[in-house]
């Protein structure tokens, strides 16, 4: 990263990118197999179904699809990479990839 003189691999904004995603997945593994369902059913009213353990399942799959193309993308293409933008990546950037 060429940003103020400075050179880097962008590590610590890489590393902050990883544990974001990782806190999205604990997220959706809570929603989706843990007490996360009978929470957004009691306090935001959306309804669960409990009987589709199988879409549950291809959900977080696909969950994990994301995580590891992102991954990959971020170590491949991302060289340089401002620490401003480090915290919006891992919200914006599956959005953007998908054709």
């Amino acid at each position: 990263m060429d940003l103020y003189g400075q050179k880097s691999k962008s590590i610590p904004q890489k590393a902050v990118i990883h544990l974001i995603e990782i806190l999205i997945l604990w997220l959706s593994y809570w929603i989706l197999f843990q007490n996360g369902g009978a929470w957004f059913e009691k306090y935001l009213l959306i309804h669960n179904a409990s009987i589709n353990t199988e879409r549950r399942i291809i959900i977080f799959s696909f969950n994990i699809i994301v995580f590891f193309r992102l991954a990959f993308h971020l170590e491949k293409f991302f060289v340089e990479l401002p620490f401003v933008e480090a915290e919006w990546v891992p919200v914006l950037l599956p959005t953007k990839l998908r054709v």
